[in-house]
Parts: C-alpha cells; structure tokens; sequence
C-alpha cells in the first residue's frame, strides 16, 4: 500500500489509538497465570482483526475497531520491558508467543509493524546490565535467541527496504500530500527506523553472529550508508538559520550502528568493501563515507551531536583501513591527497582524525607509503611531528582531554614515521627512500632533535611510573609484572617502543646520525644501550601470546622486520660510535661488509669522503665486488657518484679494492 494512501486511509486509526498509549496495563505483581492471560488477549486481537480484514476489506471503517484492539494489545506486551522480572515467565510461552509475533510484520497496517519493531527494541535493551538479576538477564538473551531463529533481523531490514521503495516510488509518481500528512508520516517512519536501529545495536551484543550474517547476507550495510548520506542542511546552513536545527537523530544513530557492526568481524568489513554490483557502477559505500568527512574539510561542526556523528564516521573508517582491500581502494579514491588537504588546518575538528586514518592507511602497506611521499606529504608529515600543530577547540573538551589528545596525535605521528622507515625500500617510486631519509637530516638534524626529545620525555614517564607501581606492590608478586606492563603502558610505553625503532633505524642509515643521537644521549645522561632493551622487549612482547607461550614470526611482518633491521644493528650501538674513527671502521667494519646495505656504506661515503675513499672504499666496495658479484658494485658505485664523489673515483675504488680486498681477506681466512 502507498505510505500516502494508508496514512489517509488510517488517519482515524492513529486518532483512535492515542487514548490508549498512555494507558499502563503492567505492573510487577504480575505472574505466570497473568502473562499467559496476556498472550491468549493477543492471539483472539490477532484473529479476530484477520478475520474483518478478510471480511471487509474494502470497508477499512468495519474492521478499524479490531485494529485498534490489536494495537492496544501490543501496547501491553510494550509496557513490560519496564520490569525485567517478568521475562523469566514468558520463556514459559517463548515458543509461541515469538513466531506469533513476528507474524506480524506481514501485516497490511505498517502501524502494527512499527509496534512490533518497538516492542523488540525495548525487550532486548540490556543497558542497565548491572542492575539486572542473573536470571533476568537470561531470560533476555534466551528470548533474544529465539527471535533470531525466526530471522527478526533480516524481517526489520526488509522493512527498511520498503520505506526506500515507498520513497523511490512516490518520487517517481510525483506524489504530493498535504503538509500535515506529510509530518506525519516522517515522523512515523523516523520513529520506527530508530527502533530497528536500536534492535541492531541490541543484538550485536546479544547475538553478534547473527548481526554478521545479515551484514553478509542483507542490504543492512547499503541501508545503513544511505540512511548516513541523506542530505540535508549542513553545519553553516544550521548556524545560520534562525532556530537552530538539531542534528538529524537516526543520521547520527545509523553512524553509531555502522560502527558497531564493522567492529564485530572482518567479514563484515570485507562485505562492506564488496558491495553489490549495483553499487559498483555508482559511488560505492567507501566513497560515500570519505564524501561526507571531505564535506567537513572547510567547516566545522555546529553541535555536539554533529561531532559524535563524525567519530564514529572515523571509527568505521578505522575499522575499515585494518584490511588490505579497504587501503588500496583508499588509496584510489585519492584518499590520502584528502588526509593532507584535511591536515593543513590543524585548528579544524577534523584534523586529529586525519592524522588517525594517515597512520592506518600507511600501517603495512608499502604502496601507500611511496604515494604519500610521491604527493608531497613529508612536509606536513615532518611539520606536526615538530610540534607545529593547533587544536581544536570543541565546547566538551577540558585541560585533561586535550593532554591526552596531543599524546594521541604524538602517537599517530611516531606511528606514521615508523612506517615509512619499516616500508620504504631503495625501489620505491619518486625516490621516496632517498626523499624520507633527507628529511631527517635535512635544518641541521632538527627532526632527530625533536625524536630525541620525544624520547627522553616518555622515557621519564615511563621510568617513574614502573618506580612508583614497585613501591606501591612490593607486597603483590603475583600479577606484578602485569600491572607494572599495563602501568607503563598508560604511561606512553607504546609511543617509546615506535620513537626507539626510529631512533636505531636513523642509527643504522647513517653513521654522522648514529654520532649525532650518541652525543645528545650523553648530553641528556641517557643510556644509548636503552634503545636495544627497549626493542628487545617489545621483540619479546610480540613473541608471546595470550596463553605465555613463544609464538612464530613469520605470519607477523611488522614483528619480522623489526628483527631483522633493527635488532641487529642496535644489538651493539658502540659499532657505529666507534665508525666514527677511522681505524676502527677498517678493522670491523670492513670485516662485517655483508651486514651493511649499500645505501649505507654511500651516506658514510657522504659524511665523510675523504677519509672513506682511503680507508673504507677499498676494502668495501672491492668485497662487495667480489662477494656478490657486479650488481651491487654498480649500485654501490652509482650511489657513490651520487653522494659527490668523482664517478673515476669510485671506479677506481672497484678495480683496485678487488684486487686488495681478496689478499686482505685470504690473509684473514675470512673470504668465501
């Protein structure tokens, strides 16, 4: 039936009604005996309304009596979400009193399926948990079962479905009602929206893999994004109004709902990166939410509610980048070119957003690291990490909040960094490698100042409060070490652990670097062998699983990696302060050719050429030579050119060093 025509049809109906919703026809002295007298009232509304619909169904006036019993029943079973005690007496009629119900959504009054909806929602709402009895709980989630069994949830999702074809249809058919008609029926088809809405955000703590299965299965998602992407006046139109518009409700509920549901597994994130065909020759889902944050890039939000909207618009994007399909398309749909549109106003209330999203859309993906770097992002990148950042001044946020945001954004940066030092390789496109890498030495070390800042900073914090848990469980051995990790954890452990990695990565690339972090160490009084113990012990934490046994590294890159190209560097930091002398570096560190990258034997060509060429080009470049042959001799060669060395020398550095590193190495009983 058109929502127009039953909205005429049934405009008595709705006035018929209105005296019996304030009615209360439940009370907490009820028992078993009363609720099953309540349920056999339903069955005769039931019948009794089928039949006159049956009998006079082109005379709504003849059978509008029995609709409204029916409704008046319903509103009973309403009334008893109110006191959870009783729901222990209807598991007793459980097995019929649910497929009864649920029968009703096939009926021909949309008005008794929004009753239905609404009754379903206050029946699973499990909000005041602790304030439940054990048995009323389990009397909820039982009940929650069996509605599930029945498939509620793909029934309600149908619903949603019809008011789309209601709408689609009516806009396509030109049809026009009367203002008050028209209020009327948004307000109604709002109100049920939002129950369907709160019976999902019920179920996905009640039954969550019943929620997956229509997220899979159903257009739930599709519905959910179109409900969040309806237009309407946006947050300057609403300011400038004369009475201010509050925020769309089941706009800002869908979002929520859209938050939850792709939190629960990765099918369901990966069902909603597939999308249905229909909606792959048109703005996809993905597309639509990077529209709405990218509407915000030049305003912010008028109102609290419009603030929450966007987090959990965020949160679902979050949720969404953790999959490798969702940063790849991320990266298509010029995704990270809005992050740093949306980050060169650091005053705006979508900054710190951006600066989350940048971080996981760069986390394990190589690609995304390169583009970033191809579109120019190291500037800003490098910008917030020195500090040149504002805030955004939201009406909620206090002095607390905003320390605990700025540790936040200081996390995110050191994260992003940390993945270009772990992703960027010497192939990446537009010289990524070489870009990132000038960046930190570039103003005289300014950015290894400020990581090294970084550090002393959590590292003090991190250190009082592991001192300050000793004192206070000296007398709790059991689960000390726990505490005192989740302690130094809330202290900025995590944020330390990503600085040292970047720190002994800087170490690694450059010894004028590795000098330059081993005199600011000894000026602050800090241990330089902290960095290693520091990267030990996160080794360690990613080695362990929950039940305290070692688990392999090979299906964790990111716990690989930091093995393999940090650990063993930063294993003995004394190596690289002592590469600064060059007869040490002719002892060592031309024995341990094979451990140094050519990029890195170049920049210590670069730091210091004259010294290098006499004492380290020779044996180095002549071993690399002959150990693997010509490939890397070249590289090594072309590198050296780049790093303003006269291309002959370092020729001549090949030919000669082949020929002295071989009797050098014979001499040692080291060559293979």
């Amino acid at each position: 039936m058109n929502a127009s025509k039953r909205f005429k049809a049934d405009k008595s109906f709705d006035s018929l009604v209105s005296s019996v919703e304030s009615a209360s026809y439940i009370d907490e002295t009820m028992n078993a005996k009363s609720i099953h007298s309540l349920f056999s009232s339903l069955r005769k509304a039931i019948e009794k309304n089928a039949v006159q619909r049956t009998k006079y169904a082109q005379t709504p006036s003849k059978f509008m009596d029995s609709e409204v019993a029916l409704h008046q029943e319903l509103i009973k079973w309403k009334g008893m979400a109110a006191f959870p005690n009783l729901f222990a007496h209807c598991l007793e009629i459980k097995d019929e009193f649910v497929p009864l119900l649920l029968s009703l959504l096939q009926h021909e009054n949309m008005d008794i399926h929004f009753d239905v909806v609404a009754i379903i929602a206050d029946w699973t709402d499990i909000e005041d948990v602790g304030g439940m009895a054990e048995e009323e709980l389990e009397a909820i989630v039982s009940i929650a079962k069996s509605l599930v069994e029945e498939n509620i949830l793909t029934s309600i999702v149908q619903i949603i479905e019809r008011f789309e074809k209601l709408e689609i249809d009516e806009a396509k058919n030109g049809v026009i009602m009367q203002q008050d008609d028209q209020e009327d029926t948004e307000h109604e088809t709002q109100k049920v929206i939002y129950h369907i809405l709160q019976v999902f955000e019920n179920m996905a703590e009640l039954a969550p893999e019943a929620c997956i299965n229509v997220c899979i299965e159903t257009t739930f998602l599709s519905q959910l994004v179109r409900l969040i992407a309806e237009k309407g006046p946006n947050a300057s139109e609403r300011k400038s109004m004369e009475a201010q518009v509050m925020f769309p409700q089941n706009k800002l509920y869908a979002s929520e709902v859209l938050s939850i549901m792709l939190q629960l597994e990765s099918p369901v994130q990966k069902a909603f990166m597939d999308g249905d065909e229909i909606e792959k020759r048109k703005a996809n889902r993905f597309d639509k939410l990077l529209r709405i944050i990218a509407s915000y890039r030049k305003q912010n939000p008028s109102s609290e509610d419009e603030e929450e909207f966007l987090e959990n618009i965020l949160n679902a994007l979050c949720t969404l980048l953790l999959t490798r399909e969702a940063k790849d398309r991320f990266r298509h749909l010029e995704g990270l070119e809005l992050l740093l549109r949306l980050l060169k106003d650091q005053t705006a209330f979508m900054y710190a957003g951006a600066l989350r999203l940048l971080d996981l859309s760069l986390m394990e993906s190589p690609r995304n690291c390169e583009h970033v770097v191809e579109i120019g992002g190291l500037k800003q990148i490098f910008a917030i990490l020195m500090g040149k950042t504002g805030r955004y001044k939201s009406s909620h946020v206090t002095k607390g909040s905003l320390e605990r945001l700025q540790e936040k954004q200081e996390e995110y940066i050191i994260n992003i960094i940390t993945s270009l030092c772990v992703y960027l390789s010497e192939q990446a496109r537009a010289d990524g490698f070489a870009r990132f890498h000038l960046k930190l030495v570039e103003k005289e070390y300014e950015k290894l100042d400020r990581l090294i800042d970084l550090f002393a900073r959590y590292h003090k914090r991190v250190q009082e409060k592991e001192t300050e848990r000793d004192v206070q469980t000296a007398e709790e051995e059991r689960n000390r070490e726990e505490e005192k990790l989740l302690l130094r954890l809330d202290a900025g452990l995590f944020t330390l652990q990503r600085i040292s990695f970047v720190l002994a990565h800087c170490c690694a690339f450059s010894a004028k670097m590795n000098g330059y972090t081993v005199i600011k160490f000894h000026e602050r009084q800090l241990e330089f062998e902290s960095l290693n113990s520091i990267l030990q012990e996160q080794l360690h934490l990613m080695d362990i699983d929950e039940t305290g046994e070692k688990t392999e590294t090979k299906d964790r890159p990111f716990a690989l990696t930091l093995e393999q190209r940090i650990v063993a560097g930063a294993r003995n930091p004394e190596r690289y302060l002592a590469a600064m002398d060059p007869d040490y570096v002719r002892e060592k560190l031309a024995l341990d050719h094979h451990l140094l990258p050519h990029h890195r034997l170049a920049n210590i060509i670069y730091d210091y050429p004259y010294k290098t060429i006499a004492v380290l080009g020779i044996p180095i470049v002549g071993g690399i030579y002959l150990h693997q042959r010509s490939n890397k001799a070249i590289k090594v060669s072309q590198q050296v050119m780049q790093a303003r060395v006269y291309g002959q020398g370092a020729l001549l550095c090949v030919l000669l060093g082949s020929m002295a590193f071989q009797d050098y190495m014979s001499r040692r009983g080291r060559f293979e």
